[in-house]
């Protein structure tokens, strides 16, 4: 963040192994505990974020989010391919079965809306688990 270089002996330390590119620098108290922090907002190749939670429960489900959303990013850069979640896919499949439905006379009719209707039972469980208002995100998708 600084640009600094490791020094092992300090005797070695000279002018050009001292960081000088963080732009900011300063010391902020959060709860009971000081906190130091080194900003470099221009070539910055790294970062921190700092997690805090009520309990050791929740901030390691944090850390575990947190981890899971950068390997997701990583991922993405690495790959850039993304494959739709959350139903997303069974409400594709609903509605194509649905438009061809239409086209469809007599009693087949129904087995196809049948069968839409049952592939969008995993989007609405979804949406239902998460306390969504399932009829307003339904008729958005």
């Amino acid at each position: 963040v600084t640009g600094a270089t490791i020094v092992h002996d300090p005797a070695d330390l000279t002018e050009r192994d001292v960081g000088t590119k963080a732009s900011e620098f300063y010391i902020e108290k959060i709860g009971d505990e000081y906190f130091t922090f080194v900003i470099n907002d221009k070539d910055a190749k790294a970062c921190t974020l700092l997690l805090r939670g009520p309990n050791k429960d929740i901030l390691m489900e944090m850390d575990r989010s947190l981890q899971d959303a950068l390997h997701v990013v990583r991922n993405v850069f690495l790959n850039p391919k993304v494959l739709p979640g959350g139903g997303a896919a069974e409400m594709a499949l609903a509605q194509v079965i649905k438009e061809k439905a239409n086209s469809i006379k007599g009693e087949q009719q129904f087995v196809y809306r049948a069968v839409a209707d049952a592939f969008e039972i995993i989007p609405r469980t979804l949406l239902q688990n998460s306390g969504a208002d399932i009829i307003r995100v339904i008729t958005a998708l």
